[in-house]
This record gives structure tokens, sequence and C-alpha cells, in this order.
């Protein structure tokens, strides 16, 4: 963690948040098949159902170790930037998400197929 202009950064947590991202813009169930697995998501977020993206975590132990890792171990301290993923994900696909009525919509993550519980 470095301190920039008085606020510390997280790189680990920069880098979680960047390697998350790049797990949505690339995850496929079926490499044959076109379209991003989690685009479908951002359908259920575009109607007004939801601001929730829900994530398989099984998707995610088979992209990324050292990812599921970070999230399984550290989840709270990596959460805020795992949800800034999501909307950065969102804006990309869909850049008319954020309005001038809506400038700070956020979007929240929630995971499930967890191989364990953790209170």
């Amino acid at each position: 963690m470095e301190a920039f202009g008085g606020f510390v950064m997280d790189e680990q947590a920069i880098q979680v948040e960047n390697v998350f991202l790049e797990f949505l813009k690339s995850f496929r169930l079926d490499a044959n098949k076109p379209g991003l697995y989690y685009e479908a998501e951002i359908e259920a977020i575009r109607g007004g159902e939801s601001t929730m993206m829900y994530i398989d975590f099984s998707h995610v132990m088979g992209f990324n170790d050292a990812l599921q890792k970070a999230i399984a171990d550290e989840y709270l301290r990596f959460e805020p930037y795992l949800r800034n993923a999501c909307k950065r994900f969102v804006i990309e696909m869909n850049p008319s998400f954020i309005s001038d009525e809506t400038p700070n919509k956020d979007i929240n993550v929630s995971f499930y197929n967890l191989p364990f519980t953790k209170r």
C-alpha cells in the first residue's frame, strides 16, 4: 500500500479488481458459443430488476486460482473493488447504464456455489 494524495492505495486490491474485470469480460462456458456468460446479468440490471450481479464462484475457481484465493480469504477487504469491477463491466458493455439521473448507481456482487462456508 502506498499513500497517494492523502489516500492509501491498496495495490493488491486494485490488482484483484482488474483480474476480476478480466474474468467478467472473458468468461464463457463454451468457447465455441458467442457472447459472454455474464452479459445476461447486465440484462437483469438494465431492466431495473436488480442491482446485483450473481457470480458462480466455481467459474472464478476455474479461471484464476490466485483470484479465487484472494476473494475467499479476504472478501471484506476486496468487496468494494469487486463491486467496482462489476460496475466497470456493466458500463463497458452498456455505456447508457449510468445516466445523469443516476450518476452514482452501484452494482453489488453476490457469489454462489461456494465450496465452503465462512462467518
